[in-house]
């Protein structure tokens, strides 16, 4: 609690307080990055003497076995290193409120360092270091980032919106993933002068099929638009990233020699495709029933969730097991069923769980746009490569953002009538945003990084491909995931309905009468007499303000008038009175604002009276559930 002394010198000493805190917290980060980057970037005596030295003391009969530990010690520093840069860029970019995420940054770093280390022909240790990461098996690579990245976004999905919305989301997923690949095929046919083939054709427009809406569905989260159509974006990314999967493998098949008839291509996509979807949902069976036999132990639960994501998709595409199925599918069914019986996960660790696929999707998505910006940037500078990359490269890659937005609207286009009639339903407002909020992400990077490391594929080709890949990859995160809120706007998707503005209204001005209450118990108290109460009171948030705001930005003529047959719906009639007047002291002078009044339907306030109750008994039995006060059988019932 704040203490009174001298008045002048309380408030310079507390004024700055924050400021003060944030940029200790800058200097450090600063401070971290510069030291990492000195012994990056400079050609220190550390490293090589540390290598000399061990090589020279070692003897003939351990040299391999010291090439070995200075091999796995490369490789630690360098993911080491990843990891310290993507979280010091991603704090930078909450500092600064920067409005792309953090892995554009490591994008940009990449190619960065890809740059730096062509253009001085460095061969020190961080060089090798890096290049280990950059020559990587094209296997290995999915192996290790797909079940992460797949799973954290189908276990934290909402299974029940996902089951309402699966209609919606297969069809865009498999008729709209077809349509845009084909379509783009036709662009990279036709427009380019690459002189590709088909099978070029097709297997780079598999790839740009794959779409990556994180910024986006975070996004829409923010800003309170509906989490239908969140969830909407969320689970077509998921099925679509299977489906673009299924077919890349396919093209690649045929990419790299092999022929494959019509009947075998419909055969092995049902097989890859339903087959893989089927497994997942046959493995996350046992994964389930063990995890409900585990009560309170958060590191056996979290590893048994950790342990069948990555078997499920090593078991679907090892040949060693002979399952012949989608790996990615496979993991889909696997973490949408989890995700559906998570209330078999203890209460004490489903928290821990959250948080445990949260860091690791964070550590692959900086792996990702790192390697990829060094792949990229090595590619396009080197002078070995046949791929020649020049100035009209960049000109068909600014023509090619411009052109997917057509292909993905003629697409949702295409399908916009069926999926009207399924689910809660599909107008154009929301299609406009699933176009516009379309992102290529980490998915479609690893596929373009696959492609690029496969020896089978030329490198004239796989070099394109993966420099248009890593392009739309960049311009649609930086751009369109920055002006999504503007399209949010302009469709009307990011206003609040008036019962949810009435409802924010009430709960900002019972917090505020809570908070007045609370502080004159406390100033009355003996502790906390001394505290400088008229100084307390400017650092708590000025909730007349908030509401202001929220009416002045959304509904300038919106208010809220029941007829008096309705009122007895809600209780008193005194609840649901008109909000005539809002009134802020914005210094010398008052601000009045005078509000029209706006019929509310019965429609809207039984749709808003059933989600409230809902909501409500659903916390209720949660919050009875984590005191101890209901079973996990209870539970299992309530959540069915």
């Amino acid at each position: 609690m704040l203490v009174s002394g001298p008045p002048s010198q309380t408030r310079s000493c507390a004024y700055p307080t924050m400021l003060c805190l944030h940029v200790r917290n800058l200097i450090w980060l600063i401070m971290l990055a510069t030291i990492c980057i000195t012994g990056v970037a400079s050609e220190n005596e550390f490293g090589p003497r540390l290598l000399a030295t061990s090589s020279s003391n070692s003897t003939d009969a351990h040299d391999d076995h010291g090439s070995h530990d200075e091999s796995a010690s490369l490789v630690v520093f360098f993911l080491a290193f990843s990891l310290i840069a993507g979280c010091f860029l991603n704090t930078l970019c909450y500092y600064l409120k920067l409005p792309v995420p953090y892995t554009v940054l490591m994008l940009l770093m990449g190619m960065a360092l890809g740059a730096t280390d062509l253009s001085q022909d460095r061969n020190d240790w961080f060089a090798k270091s890096m290049n280990m990461y950059a020559n990587i098996d094209p296997h290995l690579l999915l192996t290790i980032f797909l079940p992460a990245l797949i799973f954290e976004s189908a276990f934290s999905t909402s299974y029940h919106i996902v089951r309402r919305e699966i209609g919606q989301a297969m069809l865009l997923a498999g008729p709209g993933v077809l349509i845009s690949m084909c379509l783009t095929a036709v662009v990279a046919k036709y427009t380019f002068t690459y002189k590709w083939d088909w099978y070029a054709s097709m297997l780079f427009g598999s790839i740009l099929s794959a779409t990556d809406p994180v910024a986006v569905v975070a996004l829409l989260r923010e800003l309170g638009a509906s989490k239908r159509l969140a969830t909407l974006i969320e689970g077509e990314s998921l099925f679509n990233d299977g489906t673009a999967y299924v077919l890349f493998l396919i093209w690649k098949d045929f990419l790299s020699g092999k022929e494959l008839t019509a009947g075998q291509i419909v055969i092995s996509i049902f097989q890859l495709a339903l087959g893989g979807f089927l497994f997942g949902v046959a493995l996350a069976l046992p994964a389930i029933s063990w995890i409900s036999v585990v009560y309170n132990n958060p590191a056996v639960e979290t590893s048994i969730t950790f342990a069948a994501a990555y078997l499920c998709f090593w078991l679907a595409e090892s040949s060693y097991a002979g399952i012949h199925v989608s790996g990615v599918l496979a993991v889909v069914g696997l973490g949408l069923v989890i995700s559906k019986f998570k209330f078999y996960i203890s209460v004490q660790a489903e928290e821990v769980v959250h948080h445990f696929w949260e860091m690791i999707g964070f550590m692959a998505n900086t792996l990702i746009f790192l390697i990829s910006g060094i792949v990229v940037a090595q590619r396009v500078m080197s002078s070995s490569r046949q791929s020649d990359i020049g100035g009209k490269d960049f000109g068909y890659l600014l023509l090619l953002y411009i052109l997917i937005h057509f292909i993905r609207g003629i697409s949702i286009g295409c399908l916009i009538y069926p999926m009207s009639r399924l689910g809660y339903g599909f107008n154009w407002q929301q299609g406009a945003v699933v176009c516009y909020g379309g992102l290529r992400g980490a998915v479609g990077l690893a596929l373009a990084l696959m492609a690029d490391l496969e020896k089978d594929i030329p490198d004239e080709v796989s070099d394109k491909i993966l420099f248009h890949v890593s392009g739309i990859v960049f311009l649609t995160l930086v751009v369109n995931g920055s002006t999504t809120g503007l399209v949010l706007k302009w469709v009307g998707l990011s206003n609040p309905k008036a019962p949810t503005l009435r409802a924010f209204r009430n709960a900002i001005e019972k917090i505020k009468d809570k908070s007045d209450k609370r502080a004159i118990q406390l100033s009355k108290q003996k502790t906390y007499k001394l505290a400088d109460w008229g100084l307390v009171k400017k650092y708590l948030p000025k909730y007349e303000h908030k509401a202001r705001d929220l009416v002045l930005n959304y509904v300038s003529d919106l208010t809220f008038e029941m007829s008096e047959e309705h009122t007895h719906i809600v209780g008193k009639r005194r609840s649901m009175a008109a909000i005539t007047t809002l009134s802020s002291s914005t210094g010398p002078t008052e601000e009045k604002t005078e509000l029209k009044t706006a019929k509310v339907s019965e429609e809207e306030l039984r749709q808003e009276i059933v989600a409230r109750f809902l909501t409500a008994m659903s916390a209720n039995f949660f919050e009875s559930f984590e005191d101890g006060e209901l079973s996990r059988q209870v539970r299992v019932q309530l959540s069915i």
